[in-house]
Parts: C-alpha cells; structure tokens; sequence
C-alpha cells in the first residue's frame, strides 16, 4: 500500500492585498499604472514587511501573499502601510492614487516549495474582497489573539459566508485611525439586524444602562462587567448572528473607556447557550455588574431584552424589552444616543458633566444632534461656564426653535431620574420651560411642569 507524505504544515498569519480598480488604472495609464505600483512597494509596503519579518510568498500583478509568524505583526505592517499610502495618495490626483484592500487570516497552512495552500490562505483573500478601499479586514481567528496587543483597535463587522470555505468567518475591521468606526459594514447584515443591532445597544448603553457604571454615588473603584452572550430563542441563523454581533458590540464599545474592566468575550463566550447563575459567573469572572439578554424572532416580529444586574446582590439595575414587527425594526438616524456620541448622554445623565463635554469636544457642531445641543449647553451650564452655555443654547435654539425642558421632558423611554436631570439643568443654559400645547397634543399623557400646568390653568380662567 503506497504510503502518503506527511504534509509540512504551520500555522501562520497570512495577509492578501490587492490594488483596487487595477484593471481600469491600467486601461487608462498602463505604464504609469506599474511604475506607481512599483515605487510604493519599493518605498512603503516591501519595508513595512521586511520590519515586520514577512515572506512575501508570491506577487500577482496587482496582489500579493504575504506570510507572518506573528498575526500581531501582520496587522501592524498591514496599518503602517495602509496609513503610509493614504498619506502619500493625500498629495495625488485621483487618478494617480494606487489604493490596497487588505484580507488577514490566522490558520493553518501547507507548505509546497515556498508556496502556502489551505483555507488558512483562502479566506484571507476571501476578507480582502470584504475590505474597504485603504482598509484592512482581519479573520476572527486573528482577533483571538490581537486582543490587547495592538494600538489600533478593532470592530466586529458580522459573520459571512464566504465562497469555497463551509463555515461562516468572523470578520473584524481595523480602525486604522484609532476612531471609532461608523460600521458600513452593517449593510452586509439584513435590514432588520442591523437596525435592531443599533437601536439596541443605544438604549442598553445610553438609554438606561451605562450611566449605572458612571455614577459616583453608589460605586468605588473601576466599575468591571462581564457581558454574557445574548441567547437566541428563536433557533433562526440569522438572529445567532444578531446575538453574537449584538455581544461583541456591546464588548467593544464598553472597552474602548478606560474607566470600565470588559471581560473579553472568549472568557464569556463559555457561558453560551447554557443557564447561568449570574453571581456564580461574577465570581468566575471577578467582576461587580453583569449584562444579559436574549433575542427571538418569530411570526414577523423581533423581541429583544436586555438586563443590567448587580452581581453582589442579584439586583436588577435596568431592563429593557423591545418589541416591534419585522417591518417596523427601523433605526430612525437621527436617534441620539446613536447617531451622536451616545457616552456623552450617558455622562450627563450620571452627574459628570466634566466628562460629558470632553466627550463632545471629539464632535464638531455641526454633526450635533438636538439631544447633543442639549446635553453640551446643559453641562456647562452646571459646570459654572455661565456664558458657554448661553452661547450654546442660543444656537441650539436656532436650529430647534420648539426646543423646551417640557420636549425633553417627554422624549420617549427617559426614567424619573432622566427626566430630573434635564428639569434640574436645562434652565440653567437657559431653555424655555413650557411647550406649546399643541406641540404636545399628539402624546397621550404628557409630562408637565408645575409652573406650565399653572399657566394652563390661569389661561382658562382657574383660580
């Protein structure tokens, strides 16, 4: 019986690149197209990898296969070089840009006289088609292993199939401006998951549950949570990937504030799909809070929940169920806590009103929502800042000319606390008190101030 050689076999970091719009480039500047092609590998990318200790394992016109023994050095000369093209291109014409979408992949490959085959090199090409023009791409393998190593951070981009591999691939997407990322990736999810993706993480972050951390009465020291996997009841392929991206979003954002301790997922992600005791896991994991929830979808309608509990006692600080039909999951843009930066909300609403403005000092006023106008004017006011925060409402109020304590008052989903805090503050930047009644007349039970329902009252002729 003919015996079968042993397959030399390493696990290696590969990384594919290829030059975007090659084909065009050279129709219209052929000569032109390889000798810039030629001068940037020459100049950035072939020392890049030559710093970072790759193989160049093969050159195909446009592309390349490039192979690390760390994928921490992998991504990093994929950023440096990424970062380093931009920089040049910033000085071009378009036409004269040369631009690279980069695929890296973590995984096992066979080695034949200086070449590599097997799915670990497939799918690096295969996260390559998936990269943005002037971005990286990077396999869920890889990220296991990135976690904390890298000054650029990472953003979970979905799972998808990807063609000749079986398995679905976890994809994550460098920020290779270390800024957080407007995920357009999202369009790869179905409309009504990625829309329930946002909405959620909005009100579990913003909305209710992320000023618990911030508040500085009842905690001391680094707040630590552990955020359990979202379970899907609904056995629906597409609703695992909402609760598995729903879980890695929540992870990544709370990670990104030096003030919390995240537990990374691959610690929590033993706790799928299995019942937990949520003290036994907070002892497990040494943290103070943890967050749960589930996601199903059936009959047309998606209903998600999510809970944030004190592991010392088992409390429930806050919940939060959504419930819509299938058709309804919208995301309405200019929802605030999303579309702005919704940690600054969240500042405010713990009483910080220092760190609520540093966070909206990142924003330039005119990507300010209503809700932004309104926290910026607001903690500064609080914070003594007398004329910044008129100058702030002033300009609010320009561009929201029916802007009360009493709209904000009755924005949907605020608690008592919420509520308290814009009565307590909004004044003092200034802002009217009173709506008009009929800017309230489409709400069912209105929220008044005393001093507005007074006004009512006297108007009608009541003592």
């Amino acid at each position: 019986m003919m015996s079968i050689p042993v397959l030399d076999r390493k696990l290696l970091a590969i990384l594919a690149a290829d030059m975007v719009g090659f084909s065009t480039a050279m129709e219209a500047d052929e000569a032109g197209t390889i000798k810039r092609l030629k001068a940037i590998r020459a100049e950035l990318i072939n020392p890049a990898i030559s710093q970072r200790h790759g193989s160049i394992i093969k050159l195909m016109g446009d592309g390349a296969l490039v192979a690390f023994d760390s994928v921490v050095d992998a991504v990093a000369c994929a950023a440096e070089f990424q970062n380093a093209v931009a920089a040049r291109n910033a000085d071009l014409q378009e036409p004269e840009r040369i631009v690279f979408r980069v695929g890296i992949n973590l995984g096992d490959v066979v080695l034949v006289d200086g070449d590599v085959y097997g799915d670990g090199v497939n799918v690096a090409a295969r996260l390559e088609h998936f990269a943005e023009p002037g971005g990286v791409m990077v396999s869920g393998t890889a990220y296991d292993h990135l976690q904390g190593k890298l000054e650029w951070p990472l953003d979970f981009a979905g799972e998808q199939q990807v063609k000749n591999i079986s398995r679905p691939v976890r994809m994550y997407r460098l920020r290779l401006n270390g800024k957080r990322a407007r995920r357009p990736l999202f369009g790869m999810m179905p409309r009504w998951a990625k829309t329930t993706t946002a909405s959620i993480v909005a009100l579990a972050l913003a909305g209710g549950g992320v000023w618990w951390f911030l508040h500085p009465e009842p905690l001391s020291g680094k707040p630590s949570v552990a955020v359990l996997p979202f379970d899907n009841f609904s056995g629906d392929g597409a609703a695992g990937r909402l609760a598995d991206g729903l879980t890695e979003d929540i992870i990544t954002d709370l990670a990104r504030f030096p003030e919390f301790e995240v537990v990374a997922r691959n610690s929590t992600d033993a706790y799928k799909g299995k019942p937990v005791d949520v003290r036994q896991v907070a002892n497990a994991l040494h943290v103070g809070f943890v967050l749960e929830g589930s996601i199903q979808r059936q009959s047309g309608r998606v209903r998600i929940t999510a809970q944030l509990i004190d592991a010392k006692n088992g409390h429930h600080l806050w919940s939060e169920n959504w419930d819509r039909p299938d058709e309804d999951v919208r995301l309405d843009p200019n929802y605030p806590m999303w579309a702005s930066n919704f940690f600054a909300p969240a500042y405010f609403m713990a009483g910080r009103y220092e760190d609520a403005v540093k966070m909206l000092e990142r924003m330039t006023p005119n990507n300010y929502q209503k809700w932004t106008w309104v926290v910026r004017s607001s903690s500064l006011a609080a914070l003594g800042r007398t004329d910044e925060a008129t100058a702030s409402a002033t300009e609010a109020l320009k561009q929201h000319p029916d802007l009360t304590v009493e709209s904000m008052i009755n924005e949907p989903g605020l608690s008592t606390v919420e509520r308290s805090r814009f009565i307590e503050t909004m004044p003092l930047a200034g802002f009217p008190p009173c709506s008009k009644d009929e800017a309230l007349a489409k709400l069912t039970k209105p929220v008044r101030l005393p001093e507005c329902e007074a006004g009512i009252e006297k108007s009608l002729g009541q003592p």
